[in-house]
């Protein structure tokens, strides 16, 4: 699979008026002269207010307090008790 990057994406978009994942994964793609020419003329220009910016709907949002995995999830195994009473222990919890 290729390396993609946003100057190589755009490109595609703007020739074939839209981007799909075998476009952006094709290799033969990325060699071709229409697409690297419109490559070549695409400056990516790094925006501290743009890599800083949230939806409104964001702006606020914060983890709510409670354990990062779930019990059973990677990183906190499942325990159960001696008589197998807790839930997906095979027992009835």
């Amino acid at each position: 699979m290729p390396n993609v990057n946003v100057q190589q994406l755009v490109s595609l978009a703007l020739i074939d008026r839209g981007l799909t994942f075998e476009a952006a994964h094709d290799f033969d793609r990325m060699n071709d002269p229409a697409v690297q020419d419109i490559r070549r003329r695409i400056e990516l220009v790094y925006s501290p207010e743009l890599t800083e910016a949230r939806p409104a709907r964001q702006a606020s949002r914060r983890r709510a307090p409670g354990p990062l995995h779930a019990p059973g999830a990677w990183g906190k195994p499942l325990r159960c008790d001696a008589s197998g009473h807790r839930r997906g222990c095979g027992g009835t919890g």
